[in-house]
């Protein structure tokens, strides 16, 4: 059994250049045996933009959505949470 951490990030184009930094700090976190973490990635719209910076783990779920800003995004991203 694994136990899990979710991290719940939204996104938007301008900011989606940071994914790379975020997903190096979550690399590099130190969790307690039998323990892993979720990124849940919610972009704040539906572009191009965000896609081509999101990593490739299988940790990662990323989705898009009707722009409402971050507070909408994290709480659509939200039901995707395992953690």
């Amino acid at each position: 059994m694994t136990n899990v951490v979710s991290v719940i990030t939204a996104v938007h184009g301008p900011s989606a250049v940071y994914l790379a930094d975020a997903y190096k700090s979550l690399n590099e976190q130190q969790l307690p045996d039998s323990w892993d973490w979720q990124w849940v990635i919610q972009e704040d719209g539906e572009t191009d933009d965000v896609t081509p910076h999101v990593p490739d783990d299988v940790r990662i779920s990323f989705g898009q959505g009707r722009h409402g800003r971050a507070g909408m995004a994290r709480t659509m991203g939200l039901s995707r949470a395992t953690g």
